[in-house]
C-alpha cells in the first residue's frame, strides 16, 4: 500500500507516508459498537413495522457516520400510491411518519421509482 499512497501524494515533509484521513480511535470504537449492536440480517418481506425499524436504523447509522440530515428514498414500482401495490402504501406511510416525527433525524420521501 505504501507505493500506492506515495503515488497519491500522501507523504509528509519528512518523506514518510501518511494515511489519507485522520485516525480517530474513539470514533472508530463508537461506530463499531453501533454497527455490532445492530447486526446484519436480510428480511425478504418486511412488514411496515420492520420497514420503520430499517429506516430509523439507516438514519441513525448515517448520522453516526457524520451525515447531518440523511435522505431516505423509499423505492417502489411506481411513484404514486396505489392500493394494488402495497409497497407504495408503506412508502407513503413511512414518509408521513417522518413528517410527524415518528421517524427522526432524516428526510424520508416515497414512494419513488428507480427510473
Amino acid at each position: 500500500m505504501e507505493p500506492f499512497a506515495q503515488d497519491l501524494g500522501y507523504i509528509n515533509e519528512a518523506g514518510t507516508v501518511e494515511p489519507p484521513f485522520a485516525w480517530d480511535e474513539e470514533r472508530r470504537l463508537v461506530l463499531r459498537a453501533k454497527l455490532g449492536r445492530e447486526g446484519a440480517a436480510i428480511n425478504i418481506a418486511p412488514d411496515l413495522e420492520a420497514k420503520v425499524d430499517i429506516t430509523q436504523n439507516a438514519i441513525d447509522l448515517a448520522r453516526a457516520l457524520g451525515i447531518d440530515t440523511p435522505k431516505v428514498g423509499v423505492l417502489s414500482a411506481v411513484e404514486t400510491v396505489s392500493p394494488k401495490i402495497p409497497s407504495t402504501i408503506d412508502a407513503a406511510v413511512l414518509s408521513k411518519m417522518a413528517e410527524r416525527g415518528q421517524i427522526r433525524g432524516g428526510l424520508v420521501d416515497g414512494p419513488l421509482a428507480m427510473d
